[in-house]
């Protein structure tokens, strides 16, 4: 039998994704029909391929693997996706379609690092390789973690199949934190005069851009805002119906300034007027009356802040609106917004994420960092921190030990001064 390239997928997993992605892209609308079909046919996928690898009768797994002790590549393959297709069974029950995607390419892409092993065997030395080797960010290392000790967990609770004993903190170690430049207020105005100056769209770029800055919103949760979803009376707050994990939020700004609010109403009462007091409208809309778009919005944000010249900040084609959320997130911080808070209007599932990508500020203002200075000017406890975080102190304890690399792998001089030009910078103070 010819042996299988190690690169490439194997087919039992092709059509295994091919079966979960008829349930991840649906509407969710839909969702609730599609999710018995595609279960009734992944229970059948998986019921074929347990037989084909020789698992036939009542006999459970931990039997099956007493039996077979050396197993072929194709038969590994096999069980792979009979179990992962079990898994996704019971991920459908309870998970939204987006998630459950968002599992199986996680999975997908370590398998592809660990050909022809049983995915649930893998041992902490093997993973921890497996994880360095790869290039991505921290938050998608952890999300993979997550995936992985999801699956262990289902493995062993449900099908009884002993899995290795694992240390899954470790698979969440912190990166070395950089000094990352954030998008200021006297750039930000600067980028906005050069949106509104457009004649077609002026209005409409401006207005994603300010909900951008001071809600945080992502950019499909921009494009997606109906008329009714901002709310300006009182407290400005934005209502997200269609978020990235399904999930509904309200966001309510802090410390808008009044010009802004006056004109989002102005625009907001503008849009309402035109489509005859229909709130369901979309808010946003191009120059050709059609709905502002994603792709749309990062091509007004990239021409924007290359026509400017604007140094130092990200520029990827897929992120650039992400530069108004980042600085959303430590304006909030930096104005007193406790974390917990933070977590929520961004929509996060976990502070972890919110600290660790998003609070580049919080990691120059941290005691340890101080005291390597010794500024008898500014001093802070671990209470103080903590009290301005919004967390306890145990958790703070958490977070400097993840967070600050060591002194021998030190990314960068973390500067009071730096810290503090950051703050400034962010509040337009300077």
């Amino acid at each position: 039998m010819k042996a299988q390239d190690p690169r490439s997928t194997p087919g039992e997993l092709r059509q295994l994704k091919s079966m979960v992605a008829m349930y991840s892209r649906v509407d969710r609308r839909t969702a609730r029909a599609k999710r018995r079909e595609v279960i009734g046919r992944l229970g059948d996928f998986s019921q074929e391929l347990e037989t084909k690898a020789g698992r036939v009768g009542k006999r459970s797994w931990p039997q099956y693997f007493e039996k077979h002790k050396a197993l072929s590549w194709y038969q590994i393959n096999e069980i792979n996706a009979a179990l992962l297709a079990r898994w996704f069974m019971s991920l459908i029950r309870s998970s939204a379609p987006n998630s459950v995607e968002a599992r199986l390419n996680d999975i997908l892409q370590i398998q592809r690092q660990v050909p022809n092993r049983l995915i649930f065997q893998l041992d902490e030395q093997v993973i921890l390789e497996m994880f360095s080797g790869l290039t991505v960010s921290s938050s998608t290392r952890a999300r993979m973690a997550d995936s992985l000790r999801s699956l262990y967990r289902f493995v062993q609770a449900t099908l009884e199949i002993p899995v290795p004993e694992m240390a899954w903190w470790k698979l969440r170690a912190g990166q070395p934190i950089h000094e990352t430049c954030l998008l200021t207020q006297p750039d930000f105005e600067k980028i906005l005069g050069y949106a509104y100056a457009r004649k077609s769209s002026g209005n409409t770029a401006a207005a994603a851009l300010l909900i951008g800055y001071y809600f945080g919103l992502r950019a499909t949760e921009i494009c997606n805002l109906r008329i009714g979803d901002l709310w300006l009376d009182g407290t400005p707050t934005v209502f997200v119906w269609h978020s990235k994990r399904g999930h509904s939020r309200s966001v309510e700004g802090v410390q808008v300034p009044r010009l802004v609010i006056h004109f989002l109403q102005e625009f907001r009462h503008k849009r309402l007027r035109t489509e005859n007091g229909n709130y369901s409208s979309p808010l946003l809309k191009s120059g050709n009356a059609r709905k502002l778009t994603r792709h749309a919005l990062l091509a007004a944000m990239s021409q924007a802040l290359e026509a400017l010249q604007i140094e130092g900040l990200k520029k990827e084609a897929g992120s650039v609106v992400h530069l108004l959320r980042h600085a959303c997130a430590n304006r909030w911080w930096a104005l007193g917004c406790p974390l917990i808070d933070i977590t929520h209007k961004l929509g996060h599932r976990s502070a972890d994420t919110t600290v660790r990508n998003y609070l580049h500020v919080a990691p120059f203002l941290q005691k340890d960092q101080l005291q390597m200075h010794q500024s008898p000017a500014m001093e802070f406890s671990n209470t103080g921190l903590a009290g301005l975080l919004g967390i306890t102190v145990s958790r703070l304890a958490q977070y400097q030990e993840t967070m600050i690399s060591r002194p021998d792998k030190k990314a960068g001089e973390f500067t009071l001064d730096f810290a503090k030009g950051r703050l400034a910078q962010l509040l337009g103070l300077d």
